[in-house]
């Protein structure tokens, strides 16, 4: 009976486990660079040279894989890369898990959780840290940018500048061309059903040197359902029409899109076993064979059948000017008043006292000519301040009491106000040390009245 229910358990699991590797020995490209390339078959993947010779082999089947570390490789619900020490870096789109190879096994590497939230969200390395963009999940979309901290293996919010910001989308094009990153096309999400779509018509871009957004405006890259725009150069997008023998190259530095007809039929263009380099296309045929074409001779160049722009210049430069005239009318409305702020925050001598923060505190008329007398000065003679206060109608010793007695009123005054210890100090005069001075070092804190 024992032997029964476990023979029942290994075809359950099992049973179970296929379910998640539905096609196990397909062959899948999962990425490559401009000298190698990564394929999935067999349970394993591989690491290739141009010549389809084998340069490494990280063998799935022989380590603790979770099923659906198997059923993101199997669907597109993935984004892998090799990194600079050759080490495999499996990102899941739809959530927040991280698997990385080490000595040729695979390792989940992350704190974080399938938390379904980023389906068709956009992947992509720079400078050695991996970044995420937008994503659909639980009835809506996302519109930031998020990064994978290697310091705490955790997803981390990326801040930006929230004066413009994009709309939320998924399932849309991108291109990272040096310190800009360009969204266009896509879906958006209806937020009054959380289910019905609408095409994305804007194309954004994101300058990471200033951390901002910038609408380019309305969107001449065309929209296909099945469709995906796939990277051919550091600078280019295709995307194919729907008739499979048209495609449009995109070119952001030119801001260009040219319609070409395809001129070879036995090439495919999308599709699991398709990958770019530059200006030339690679497939994996049926026979496990790599076959290249280059790009150019592919499709006709020459006789493009429409160019135009991806977006119009001139659109964009009077909305741009039209914002930027804005926005700074509005910075300096609000340094302005940050300025005037911060200044109505410092202390300053009023009629009154002193004013601090919108409170007034009350000194007396000796006590304010021996502060304006240190804040007007660098160095105040014992004599200076002796003459300001002096009462004729006392002797010497009494008025130079009284001097003494006020600087000390004055600075346990100004302890309790600011928290200034010995706001005002004495010295001797280094050229004749028989004359006193008196000095501030906090004059800097104090408003000065012109």
């Amino acid at each position: 009976m024992r032997l029964y229910y476990i023979t029942i358990y290994l075809l359950l699991s099992f049973g179970l486990y296929s379910q998640f590797n539905p096609d196990q020995n397909s062959e899948k490209i999962l990425w490559n660079d401009d000298k190698s390339f990564l394929l999935y078959v067999n349970d394993a993947i591989h690491l290739r040279d141009f010549n389809n010779k084998s340069i490494k082999t990280f063998d799935c089947a022989s380590v603790t894989l979770s099923n659906y570390l198997f059923s993101i490789l199997n669907s597109n619900d993935s984004f892998t890369f090799l990194d600079k020490n050759k080490n495999i870096n499996i990102v899941s789109k739809g959530g927040g898990m991280v698997y990385k190879s080490f000595n040729d096994t695979i390792y989940r590497i992350d704190n974080s959780f399938d938390h379904k939230m980023t389906f068709g969200s956009d992947i992509f390395v720079k400078n050695d840290t991996i970044f995420k963009f937008g994503g659909y999940g639980y009835w809506s979309s996302r519109n930031f940018i998020t990064y994978f901290d290697d310091e705490t293996s955790e997803w981390e919010f990326f801040k930006t500048n929230p004066i413009n910001l994009p709309p939320s989308i998924s399932q849309f094009g991108s291109s990272l061309i040096d310190n800009k990153y360009y969204i266009f096309g896509g879906k958006i999400v209806d937020p009054y059903t959380g289910i019905r779509t609408i095409n994305n018509k804007s194309i954004w871009a994101f300058d990471f040197s200033e951390r901002t957004w910038d609408d380019l405006g309305t969107s001449n890259i065309p929209y296909f359902e099945k469709s995906l725009p796939v990277n051919i150069e550091n600078s280019s997008n295709i995307i194919f029409s729907s008739n499979d023998t048209d495609a449009h190259i995109i070119s952001f530095i030119k801001n260009e899109i040219r319609l070409v007809s395809r001129k070879k039929s036995s090439f495919n263009f999308i599709g699991d076993n398709v990958f770019y380099v530059k200006d030339t296309i690679f497939n994996i045929n049926h026979r496990g064979q790599l076959i290249f074409s280059d790009i150019k001779s592919t499709f006709d160049y020459t006789n493009p059948k429409k160019i135009m722009p991806i977006y119009v210049n001139t659109i964009v430069l009077f909305s741009g000017l039209t914002r930027t005239a804005f926005f700074s009318i509005l910075l300096i409305i609000m340094l302005i008043l940050y300025l005037k702020y911060k200044r109505n925050q410092k202390p300053r001598v009023s009629d009154f006292g002193i004013r601090y923060k919108g409170i007034s505190y009350s000194f007396k008329a000796k006590e304010k000519i021996i502060i304006k007398l240190i804040l007007s000065k660098k160095l105040v003679s014992s004599q200076e301040i002796y003459d300001a206060v002096e009462d004729t109608n006392l002797s010497y010793p009494q008025n130079n009491k009284i001097k003494n007695d006020t600087i000390k009123k004055v600075n346990n005054k100004i302890e309790k106000i600011l928290g200034i210890n010995n706001f005002i100090e004495s010295k001797k005069l280094e050229t004749d040390g028989r004359i006193l001075i008196y000095f501030t070092k906090y004059s800097h804190l104090f408003v000065t009245n012109k």
